[in-house]
């Protein structure tokens, strides 16, 4: 299944406008269920949530917030 498949259309605000429509606690939640669904698989690595996800659902931010960075020029 892909992001378009799941009704996260570009044109409707992507795949980040659907996470911080239903949190990222909830989408931290479902990845950490599916780890450890699929922990005797070996694919408990895959569905981890990631750093940037695990503090975006501990602090109740918005992953559109995203991460300032400094510039390169």
């Amino acid at each position: 299944m892909t992001a378009h498949t799941a009704g996260a259309r570009a044109r409707r605000g992507g795949l980040i406008k659907w996470a911080d429509l239903v949190g990222a606690k909830h989408v931290a939640a479902r990845l950490g269920a599916w780890a450890e669904q699929f922990k005797g698989a070996g694919l408990d690595g895959f569905f981890r949530p990631c750093e940037y996800l695990a503090k975006a659902a501990a602090a109740g931010t918005a992953l559109s917030a995203g991460v300032p960075a400094a510039s390169r020029m």
